[in-house]
């Protein structure tokens, strides 16, 4: 990137594996906003199917391309795109959605407009298409730790937002540099920064992405990526564990079973049942419980298979 350009409002960080008929879709919807102070930085993580070419299509000094070797995962290559972003004001979005029309220039408008101590602004997100419903509502407010903590039990089964983030805040705090998803790294700054939400709607969260692992079953993925998100539910309820017990049991009780999900993956039972043990206390007559432990106990293969099935089925919002 050049340094002598003049530094944008916002980076557009976006990352990508393997995603050449759909990254085109997202890139497009940033590039036709009426608002046009921005950088698109796109993270190709060793995509092999000609992702690279179609984002080198795109003849507009706004859109950059980092490539990585290999594939290390998304909240790695936020990482590296937040290295490189010039901008003070950074945007996550994923290849596979798209930004709504006016989305940046609403989004300009409310950052122009919010206390000096907000590093977080997040938005309303639609699920599945533009007749989709709403993934996760939110109200104008601002959350400190102990209001995102509440905001989890209102949302712990389905929290997508989308975000604008100061970049000054990853001075102290990173995504995962590995595999694991995001909890810890949104706790972590709710510990210390102050976030203000919005209900307006920004983004389409779609699920067509052949990689889209939240919404499409994929036993393989999860078993490749169960060991860092079981390091990461470790972190999390060692850290975090009495706030959440004491603000959102039923999202306390949501990460104790994640947690043994996880470990089982990993074929740790030790810890798995230990959390388990833990969350039977509080749930000693619970189906969901009791199958974790005797597909657990089966063997990681089984136990992925079985968690497929129940997402393939799982309903979400309309």
């Amino acid at each position: 990137m050049s340094a002598n350009r003049p530094m944008p409002f916002f980076s557009i960080i976006v990352p990508t594996y393997n995603n050449v008929t759909l990254i085109g879709r997202a890139v497009m919807s940033c590039l036709t906003q009426d608002f046009i102070d921005f950088e698109i930085i796109v993270i190709d993580s060793g995509s092999t199917d000609g992702t690279r070419e179609i984002v080198q299509e795109f003849k507009d000094d706004r859109v950059f391309l980092i490539c990585e070797k290999e594939r290390r995962g998304v909240c790695p290559a936020r990482n590296l795109g937040v290295k490189s972003a010039r901008s003070q004001w950074l945007l996550f979005l994923d290849s596979d959605n798209e930004l709504l029309p006016g989305a940046l220039r609403l989004i300009y408008e409310k950052v122009k407009n919010v206390r000096d101590d907000i590093d977080h602004l997040r938005f309303t997100c639609k699920w599945g298409t533009r007749e989709g419903g709403i993934v996760c509502s939110l109200a104008d407010e601002i959350w400190d730790y102990e209001g995102y903590i509440k905001f989890r039990e209102r949302s712990y089964a389905c929290a997508e937002t989308f975000s604008c983030i100061s970049k000054r805040s990853f001075d102290k705090v990173h995504w995962p540099e590995d595999r694991s998803y995001e909890s810890i790294y949104h706790i972590d700054f709710a510990k210390n920064y102050k976030t203000q939400t919005f209900p307006d709607t920004v983004m389409f969260y779609h699920v067509d992405s052949p990689n889209q692992n939240s919404f499409t079953p994929n036993p393989h993925h999860w078993l490749k990526v169960a060991p860092d998100n079981a390091r990461s539910m470790d972190l999390l309820l060692l850290q975090h564990g009495e706030a959440l017990r004491r603000l959102s049991p039923t999202a306390y009780l949501y990460d104790l079973r994640t947690a043994v999900k996880y470990h089982f993956l990993s074929g740790n039972r030790f810890k798995a049942v230990r959390y388990l043990l833990r969350y039977l206390r509080s749930k000693p007559i619970c189906h969901i419980g009791w199958a974790l432990f005797i597909l657990g106990t089966l063997g990681p293969n089984i136990l992925a298979f079985a968690d497929s099935l129940k997402t393939r089925f799982r309903r979400f919002p309309h």
